[in-house]
């Protein structure tokens, strides 16, 4: 707080060098006074250390003055009340500056009357004659206006101390004015009153005037320089504050920076690190470590509870999970019972029909229809040897025992064997059946057995699920060296969100035992097992009433040979 002061007193010296550099320059009639230069520097010096101005507190002067009621007797103009301004404001901070204010207002209303009083004695010796009663009130005024303000001036200075520079003026004017020229003004004033003709002119009057009113003048000037060099020596003291005060600020500042840095790096960015994981942790994303789980303040102590938290967290889940996935699989497991009775009691049933049919003979010795029979026995003797055989592999897959055998197979020889053997039931539905194979591509490393079960699989869920006079095509192609294998088909479609219902183990989209497509469910998760342990990639695209298209990817490894190659070995 004493800083502060300090600098509002130098703020307030340097706006009093500035007022009086303006409000002590002498009227019209005395321009170019030797101190202006020196006073206006002042000024400028104020100016550049704190940007001071007294232009808006020399508007509200008058109102001032108003609510102080004390009408601004002895101060006119601009000048006038920037000094009355800063002496209201500023003076009462120093007493001394206040007391060099006060005087030199006395000396400017002095000096006012002063030049009141030559005014009216050469405007009297101009006119001539006696002078009227009024001019001789006037005159008397004049006079006691003076003798009043000159003992003002005399004691205020007594009251400050008599400073030197200030003594020393007083006595040259009470010289100059009072002793040497107050007499030659009292004997004219006399003439004039008593109608006797003035023995000076115009001109000696007003050379003789002069010395006095300058040395009224100069008692204002002194004032004013003391006044000036007080308020450097303040406005001094208050720049070295000033400077003081702006390190103690850049000190403080400095540290608030490294303090805000600390607590960035130490406690922000680890905060908000924690908070990240804890949101990534909140997403889904266990597996994530709760970061400064080392340290040892209250952010390891934080990091630590929520590791706590999280762990709870990930085995409540984990239990959720378990739980999940064992109610999935007692409810595929039920599913697969019911389908599984369907489709196993449907041929057992056909074949004890058609077994008892043939032992009784009921239509008599064998012929065309009991070989015919006999074909409904194999047939389905067959379905369910393949449905059986579908399980065990499942199963295999599962535990990880399947083996494959690999051998080179030609490529298009093994897709067109297998359109062959759907190509009736396509036929009986009037599905078209149509291939475009890549003759780049002649042999590949497979195992023929389980790729064939692969083709056959997804070729009979094209038919299967395609309507009548639809279209199934098969196609081959190399994609950045890859084999890639399509099956298209125009058929009912799934919806997206069917899909990984349908890849699942015994997932079937239409799962009612009143479906109109047998099977088990297992043909399309045992074909994604079986390609996924080529080393490859099967996906499903489909749209509803627009068709599935199933696509195999097999790394480039598998091409062994091209149709070239093929033919030279």
């Amino acid at each position: 707080m004493k800083i502060l002061s300090l600098i509002q007193a130098g703020i307030g010296a340097a706006l009093l060098s500035l007022t009086l550099s303006t409000s002590a320059l002498p009227a019209p009639a005395a321009p170019g006074d030797a101190d202006t230069y020196d006073q206006r520097e002042i000024m400028t010096k104020a100016n550049e250390l704190f940007g001071a101005t007294t232009e808006g507190l020399a508007r509200a002067v008058e109102r001032v003055f108003a609510e102080k009621g004390r009408p601004n007797a002895y101060i006119t103009g601009q000048e006038g009340s920037r000094a009355v301004v800063v002496g209201l404001r500023y003076g009462t901070g120093d007493l001394f500056i206040a007391d060099m204010i006060k005087i030199k207002r006395i000396v400017w209303a002095l000096r006012s009357y002063v030049g009141d009083d030559r005014l009216l004695t050469r405007e009297a010796m101009i006119k001539g004659g006696r002078l009227s009663p009024d001019q001789q009130r006037k005159f008397v005024v004049s006079s006691g206006r003076i003798d009043a303000m000159w003992k003002l001036v005399k004691d205020e200075a007594r009251l400050v101390g008599g400073p030197s520079p200030l003594t020393t003026a007083i006595d040259t004017a009470n010289a100059v004015y009072f002793s040497e020229f107050l007499p030659l003004h009292d004997s004219v004033v006399e003439d004039l009153a008593a109608g006797r003709p003035v023995n000076i002119s115009q001109r000696e009057w007003l050379e003789l005037s002069t010395p006095g009113q300058d040395s009224i003048f100069a008692i204002g000037k002194a004032a004013f320089s003391m006044a000036s060099s007080h308020a450097i020596a303040q406005l001094a003291e208050a720049e070295r504050n000033f400077y003081i005060a702006m390190s103690f600020a850049m000190l403080f500042t400095s540290v608030g920076i490294l303090t805000a840095f600390y607590v960035f790096k130490g406690v922000v960015q680890p905060i908000t690190k924690i908070t990240n994981t804890m949101r990534l942790v909140a997403e889904g994303h266990l597996e994530r470590e709760i970061p400064f789980e080392h340290r040892v303040d209250e952010i390891g102590f934080l990091a630590r509870a929520l590791r706590v938290f999280r762990d709870s967290d990930l085995e409540k889940r984990r239990l959720q999970v378990d739980k999940d996935t064992a109610e999935a699989a007692n409810h595929a497991k039920s599913e697969f019972l019911a389908n599984m009775s369907h489709e196993l009691r449907t041929p057992l049933n056909a074949i004890l029909g058609f077994s008892e049919v043939i032992k009784s003979q009921m239509f008599g010795p064998l012929s065309g229809r009991y070989r015919s029979y006999a074909a409904d026995i194999f047939n389905s003797g067959n379905h369910l040897l393949e449905l059986i055989n579908e399980i065990l592999d499942l199963s295999k897959l599962e535990a990880g025992k399947l083996e494959l055998h690999e051998e080179d197979v030609n490529l298009a020889a093994a897709l067109e064997a297998c359109m062959q053997l759907v190509e009736p039931h396509a036929q009986s539905t009037q599905i078209r059946l149509t291939a475009a194979f890549d003759d780049d591509i002649a042999l590949v490393r497979v195992d023929p057995r389980r790729f064939r079960q692969i083709v056959l699989n997804l070729l009979s869920n094209a038919v299967k699920f395609t309507r009548d006079g639809g279209q199934v095509c098969v196609s081959t192609f190399q994609k950045n060296g890859d084999l890639i294998l399509t099956f298209a088909d125009t058929g009912i479609g799934m919806a997206p969100e069917e899909i990984p219902k349908a890849m699942a183990s015994f997932g079937q989209v239409d799962s009612k035992i009143s479906r109109r497509h047998e099977g088990t469910g297992l043909g399309l998760p045992l074909t994604k097992h079986l390609v996924e342990l080529h080393g490859g990639t099967l996906t499903v695209e489909s749209e509803v009433n627009v068709g599935t298209t199933v696509t195999i990817t097999l790394p480039s490894e598998r091409i062994v040979a091209t149709p070239r190659a093929a033919a030279v070995g």
